[in-house]
């Protein structure tokens, strides 16, 4: 099961918040800053026998005008996206995701793919009921994929893809659509990743992911 912890209730779980945020340091080189943390809701998957294995940061991001200064590349595509498709959202949020449990063939190899199939699954649940609380038809998410887990189920959920980065860090970054609802207009099947301004040019398009 997973554990919400809402701003309000951040205090009483520091422990499992601050080694969810070692996991997202280490795996995706990401910090939360001080003004983010505040505000954002964590979930956290964590059991006796692994610990903290996963979850989710939400935090909120404005589409123009960011109170904070967008430090990432991927942030700034998200800004991109929903000023040209849906102008009329001022702000939206943004999901960190990681699940770091190693894969393995040994004979708890399937117990991990067990685990990493009912992580995405209850995660989706999650990022829904969240999205309804907040009135959000869709959450942006940056995630890291392990091609030790495969099929990588994070796949199944009905996404736009925005891009994936180019080293070996397996970093991948698209727009989740809580409702079904369509975050571009449907004029061809998008079977690509779909691209909008970067601060930089590092990153290569790839096949793989659902469009929304």
């Amino acid at each position: 099961m997973l554990k919400i912890i809402s701003p309000k209730g951040q205090k009483t779980d520091q422990s499992a918040i601050e080694a969810f945020l070692d996991l997202l340091k280490v795996y995706q080189n990401f910090e939360l800053s001080e003004t983010r943390r505040k505000n954002a809701t964590f979930i956290i998957a964590e059991n006796k026998e692994y610990g903290v294995y996963g979850g989710a940061v939400l935090y909120l991001q404005k589409v123009m005008g960011a109170d904070e200064e967008i430090h990432d590349d991927y942030e700034h595509s998200f800004c991109c996206a929903f000023a040209t498709y849906h102008p009329q959202i001022e702000d939206f949020w943004i999901a960190k995701i990681c699940f770091c449990l190693e894969g393995n063939f040994s004979p708890d190899g399937l117990k991990g793919m067990e685990l990493c199939e009912n992580f995405y699954k209850q995660l989706l649940h999650a990022l829904r009921v969240f999205g309804q609380a907040n009135e959000s038809d869709f959450i942006a998410f940056s995630l890291c994929s392990f091609d030790a887990i495969d099929p990588p189920y994070f796949k199944k959920w009905l996404y736009l893809p925005i891009w994936r980065s180019d080293d070996r860090s397996g970093l991948f970054h698209g727009i989740l659509s809580l409702n079904k609802t369509k975050f571009m207009p449907v004029k061809k099947r998008q079977d690509s990743l779909v691209f909008f301004p970067l601060k930089q040019d590092k990153f290569e398009s790839s096949p793989q992911g659902n469009a929304v």
